[in-house]
This record gives structure tokens, sequence and C-alpha cells, in this order.
């Protein structure tokens, strides 16, 4: 049965992380990495991570200049295009907030008079093709602002 733990867990584990396992080892804690099957894993486990580790740092290769410089160029063009984007992204958003205050305000002020148009179908059909332009500026907006 495995012992949930072991008092040289931490001594070795800590030996290991300083690459000091085994030839800076006591020969009592290695006689104890042969009798314990926790430190034995620990031991294993932290050897196999250390090994592929360092292979994975050998095959490791810096990536070239030329494609270095390509995303470089990428990412400066990316940015440039967000700022000059921004403006035209206020004057959507000022723009579509002027078409709302008109809307309420002629809406108000001619009160009378459309509420006798929206009773036929010229009106409906004049009041849908306004909720659709107002629809698609403001889903525009949002989708613009959500793209930054």
């Amino acid at each position: 049965m495995r012992s949930p733990f072991c008092p040289h867990e931490e001594t070795i584990a800590g030996m290991l992380k300083e690459n000091q396992w085994p030839q800076n080892a006591d020969p009592v804690l290695l006689e104890h990495v042969g009798k314990c099957s926790r430190c034995r894993e620990i031991v294993f486990a932290i050897e196999i991570l250390q090994s592929g580790r360092a292979s994975s740092l050998m095959t490791a290769r810096a990536a070239s200049p030329g494609y270095l410089w390509w995303r470089a160029q990428l990412r400066r063009k990316s940015v440039e295009m967000a700022q000059l984007t921004r403006p035209v992204v206020w004057a959507e958003g000022l723009a579509l907030a002027i078409i709302l205050c008109v809307i309420a305000v002629f809406g108000f002020w001619q009160r009378a008079q459309l509420a006798g148009l929206f009773s036929s179908t010229v009106g409906v059909s004049i009041l849908i093709g306004l909720t659709t332009i107002l629809f698609v500026g403001g889903l525009t907006l949002f989708l613009s602002y959500r793209r930054q």
C-alpha cells in the first residue's frame, strides 16, 4: 500500500528542481528512493519532464526574419486601419442619433396626421421601412463597435 505522504518527498523534489539529483544526494536518500514507490515516481516524473524540456529547447527554431517582418507589417497595418475607421464609426453613431431625434420630434409634432396615416396600408409600409432602416443602422453601429 502506498502512503499518502513521504517525509523525504519535498527534499527530493527540491534537489530535482535544482538539478542536484543524484550527484549531490545523500546515500540515505538514494537508498530511500529505491524502497519508496512515491519518491521513485516523483524522481521518474521530474526526470522525464526535464528531458522533454531539454529536447524541446534543442529542437525549437527561431522564425525567419522575413516572416517576423511580414507579421510586424501586418500588425502595423491592422492598427492603422482601426485608427482610420474610428472616426467613421463615430460619425455613423452620430448620424443614427440625429435620425432618431428627428423622427421623435417629427412624430411628436405630426402625431395627429401620423395616427391617420398609420391606419392605412401605405402608412404601415412606411412604418415597416423606417423600422428596417433604423434596425439595420443600429445593427451596423453595434457590429462596428464590437469589432474594435
